[in-house]
């Protein structure tokens, strides 16, 4: 995937970018003395040009290359986590129309994505898969194939309620809304709401970044630590990563080096789980009510060693998170955020 800056949108009907060569879908990593402003506007600028490309290319293009569908779902996740980190700096309700238009989209790709990762993964496990196995694979691939077609559908309809002009003018209506950010109110030690001024980009990390990884950090110390809990974990993980991306920047090299080494491969690690409990979840539906013995017996061998796999990948999560909380990453996100007004007073002192 490249990093490199996003390109001016192609154009509705202009062919589109085939991978590595798409655009970004990210900002490159902000100045934490930029203003909240600028910020905003970088951040959401990136991911929302990407998307003008990445929506027409997944309609029209999907069966060239299934990545415009997963980059699809990434470009709105990114630039929905920049609104919501830049909501002070913006209308609100030019957020909230953004914010419904990237949900819609995302959704749309997502039955889609599924089918892809599923078609992959049982098309190459089907190369060297074991006798009592094949069966049932074949069966779910052919049934899979019928499904990504009519996923399709859904990601068709949405692109032509959003083609590429109408996620242009959103992006506009964005950055003509734009305004300096209003005050935030922040929790004190003694509970108290205070009204924080933002003047810089860090000064908006420090208001970010540490109630998220707070979020993460309950998450993950609940127990006991059960499947569904550990899905708890990993949706709060994804918003602190996401938020962590805009503030790369602004974070002392410990710090993003911490992000980057332990709760990315958390991130990964939640994933990898997820996934498996989805593929579970369509072994089991695809494997009810099948006439024939043979695939019925296959059905329920895939079944059974899934079963073992989403155990696997379950213990593995839950290991990857007790890793992150024993090297205090959280709190570390949590802590002793440098501000603007924090720098001023060292400056005036020194």
């Amino acid at each position: 995937m490249s990093t490199q800056p996003s390109q001016a949108p192609t154009g509705e009907g202009a062919s589109p970018p085939a991978p590595p060569d798409l655009p970004a879908t990210r900002a490159r990593d902000l100045a934490p003395d930029l203003s909240p402003k600028a910020a905003a506007r970088a951040a959401v600028r990136v991911p929302m040009r990407a998307l003008e490309v990445l929506l027409p290319a997944a309609a029209d293009h999907w069966e060239a290359h299934t990545e415009y569908v997963h980059q699809v779902r990434v470009s709105t996740r990114r630039a929905a986590a920049a609104l919501t980190v830049f909501a002070c700096c913006y209308d609100a309700a030019e957020v909230a129309g953004t914010r419904r238009m990237l949900k819609r989209i995302r959704r749309a790709a997502g039955g889609a994505r599924d089918c892809d990762v599923h078609l992959d993964l049982f098309r190459r496990r089907l190369v060297d898969a074991p006798e009592d196995e094949r069966l049932a694979i074949r069966h779910l691939i052919d049934s899979l194939e019928l499904q990504r077609i009519e996923a399709q559908e859904a990601i068709h309809r949405v692109s032509k309620k959003y083609p590429a002009k109408r996620v242009r003018r959103a992006r506009k209506a964005l950055a003509k809304s734009l305004h300096k950010p209003d005050r935030i109110g922040v929790d004190s030690k003694k509970k108290k709401k205070k009204k924080k001024k933002i003047r810089e980009l860090r000064d908006l990390a420090a208001v970010v970044v540490p109630p998220a990884a707070a979020e993460v950090r309950r998450e993950s110390e609940v127990t006991p630590r059960t499947e569904a809990q550990l899905h708890e974990v990993r949706i709060a993980v994804k918003r602190l990563r996401y938020a962590c991306e805009i503030f790369y920047g602004s974070m002392p090299g410990d710090r993003q080096r911490s992000v980057k080494s332990q709760v990315i491969p958390l991130v990964d690690a939640l994933g990898a789980m997820n996934d498996v409990c989805n593929v579970l979840i369509r072994l089991r539906d695809a494997g009810t009510d099948i006439d024939d013995p043979a695939i019925a017996r296959s059905y329920k061998v895939l079944i059974e060693r899934f079963e073992q796999q989403n155990n696997d990948a379950c213990a593995a999560a839950s290991a990857a998170i007790d890793d992150v909380l024993e090297h205090h990453v959280f709190e570390m996100l949590e802590e002793g955020w440098a501000t603007s007004e924090a720098r001023g007073k060292a400056k005036h002192n020194g």
